[in-house]
Order: structure tokens, then sequence, then C-alpha cells
């Protein structure tokens, strides 16, 4: 039995340091996720949810960081009273969204390892049992579960080790992700990704004299029934990009884009950077510093899903002389994670890519090109 203890800690322990440091690459990937969830619960459950959007992004934070700490007080025996009631707690809660999104079928991806594991809401909802478990076991044995941290001790080391995550967490936001597992991440080529990989194979289910029978290739014989298909291959044979489009009054520019030097300037919302001083300064540095960019035949060009009015305000304000363009809010949010921030693009291949608090100059956008 002590051995069997000693695995579930290690295992939920670690569990969830992982899926707290792979959500805290991202904060605003899991603030998009929750925010997906609180829409389904509004429609669902009532309006109320709606008061969480604004603040999806502190509780994808404070989630992460709880996460973490409690994987590491576990691994250290810490005061496992209250954390195994915080850890029973917590896995209800995950239990319950995975499972009402998987079983009404509302959200199809769960984010509980971000874009670098995406599990289904099922597959989401299994692991959550098997943690669940895990967890039960220990929040029964938890007055037994004692440790050499339980004193002044593990309250510096656990309190660091939050000081450490939250500092990571802040990095993460003020950025971009330490590790970028999105589609658009340095290096990677847009159209090629806006490719599918294999075509399609399919298996084809069918009746036959009362049997149910599968096949790779659709038969000719007529006196098959036709039931339903699946896909073999559905990862491979979807394009990991499928709706990048930019366009403006003027007509679509998705090909312009990607031919030649083209410098996406993102901005999200536009009344919100304005409003933000931050961002305004920054818009107003990098305002200054396009004439030397174009100079060097990199094509500026605004990309955002705020409206005309808003756009042109945001360009009058902070004197940002350049031709603006729309995308979807979708698309935006998977391109980067800021409301305001640069893509370098050299015949649709991912050169750079910054956070508003980053701003390059146009020396360091030269050296990155051919």
């Amino acid at each position: 039995m002590r051995v069997l203890l000693q695995i579930f800690r290690f295992v939920v322990g670690l569990l969830f340091i992982f899926s707290g440091l792979i959500k805290l690459n991202d904060p605003y990937g899991f603030s998009y996720k929750l925010t997906e969830y609180f829409e389904v619960f509004a429609a669902d459950f009532g309006s109320f949810f709606h008061f969480f959007t604004p603040i999806a992004l502190e509780l994808a934070f404070i989630i992460c960081v709880s996460e973490i700490v409690l994987g590491v007080a576990v691994l250290l025996f810490y005061r496992m009273v209250p954390v195994t009631w915080l850890l029973l707690l917590m896995i209800v809660f995950f239990t319950f969204l995975t499972f009402y999104s998987a079983y009404f079928d509302k959200v199809k991806e769960c984010g509980c390892f971000g874009d670098f594991i995406r599990l289904t809401p099922w597959q989401s909802f299994w692991k959550d049992i098997i943690l669940f478990v895990l967890i039960s076991f220990l929040f029964a044995r938890r007055h037994d579960l004692k440790g050499n941290f339980n004193n002044l001790k593990g309250d510096i080391f656990v309190s660091i080790s939050a000081l450490i995550v939250m500092y990571a967490g802040f990095h993460s936001i003020a950025h971009l992700p330490f590790i970028d597992w999105l589609p658009y991440a340095v290096g990677k080529s847009i159209p090629q990704q806006m490719k599918p990989e294999e075509e399609p194979m399919f298996v084809y289910i069918l009746e036959k004299d009362g049997q149910r029978v599968e096949m790779n290739n659709y038969p000719t014989d007529p006196s098959y029934k036709y039931i339903s298909y699946r896909v073999l291959n559905p990862e491979k044979s979807q394009p990991k990009i499928m709706d990048y489009q930019i366009w403006n009054d003027e007509g679509d520019y998705t090909d312009s884009s990607l031919t030649g030097k083209v410098l996406l300037i993102i901005l999200k919302n536009t009344d919100k950077a304005l409003n933000d001083g931050k961002s305004r300064k920054n818009a107003e540095i990098l305002a200054h510093e396009l004439p030397a960019i174009e100079q060097t035949n990199i094509r500026p060009m605004i990309i955002s899903s705020s409206s005309p009015e808003s756009i042109e305000n945001f360009r009058h304000e902070t004197q940002l002389a350049a031709p603006y363009y729309y995308m979807d809010d979708t698309q935006i949010k998977t391109m980067i994670r800021a409301n305001f921030g640069l893509l370098l693009l050299e015949n649709g291949v991912i050169k750079g890519k910054w956070h508003q608090n980053d701003l390059p100059d146009t020396d360091q956008l030269t050296s990155l090109l051919n």
C-alpha cells in the first residue's frame, strides 16, 4: 500500500506540474479556451457566466499557477490535508468541464495541455477520471501523508516555487510564449501549412445481406448499402492553417501578403491598444521606424479585426502610416498572443515574431531576411 501511495503521489504531482507548465507557457491560449467554456455555459445555464469573460486571462493565470504549486506540494508531502482538498476540488471542476463538453459535444478541445498535446473531450474526460481516482486515494489517506516539509522550510520552498512560477507566467503574458507550438511559429511556412500533408484516406461502412463490412475503396457492386464513412488520417489530411485570409474594401490580399518581404502589424483591438499608454507609445515608435523599414523593400500591412473607423482613428492618433486590412478575429488570436505585435514574412515563411514590448528596429528586421 505504501508503494502504491508513492506511485500515485508522483503521478498526480508530475501531471499537475506538467499540465500547469504547458498552459502557463501560453496563458492567452488557455484564456481563450476558458472564454469558450464561459460562452457555452452562458448559453446553457444563464448569462451570469458572461461575468467571467473579461477576467478569463486572470483566471487562466491563477489556475495554471495553482496546478504547478499543488503539484510541487504533492511531491514534497507538503501540508497534504489542505493540499488534497484543493486537488479534489480542482479535479472535480475539471472533470465536470470535460464531461459536459464531451457528452453534449460543446467544446471540441479541452485545452488541458495547450497546443502541445491536443486531446479530444472524451480523452480529456477519461484522463480526469483516472486523476480523480488517484487523488481520491490520496485524499482518503491524507492524514497519513506526512513529510519533512510541514514546517517553515516547506513554507519557504513552496512560496519560492510559487513566485518563480508567477514570474514565468507574467513573462509569457508580457512577451510571447517561451515555446511556440502554434502553426505560426518562427520558421514555418504559411502557404505550406495551408495544404494538407496527405490526401484523406477513407474507410467505408457498408451493409450487404444483413452484414456490415468495412472497405477502403467504395464498391461498384450496387448490392452494397452505404451506411457511413470515417477518415483514417484526419490530422494529416487537414491543413494546419485553414482560415488565413487578408482583405479590405478593394479585394483579397491573401496572396499579396505571402509574396515578397512583408511586415504584418497585428492590431487585434485598436481601441484597446489606443487606450493603453504603452501600446500607443510603441505604435508611435514603430510609426517613426516605418520609413526606414520601407526603404529596405519590406511592405508593412496593418492587420486587424476592428472596425474601419477604429483602425483609422488608431492610424491618425499614432501616425502609423501603413495600409490596413482585415482578418478574422480567431485567426489573429492564433497568429500571435498579443493585442499588438509583429510578424515578419518572406514569401510566406515566418522569419520573426515580436510582442509589442519587444519591437525590433530596422537592422534586426533586415538581418533575418535573405
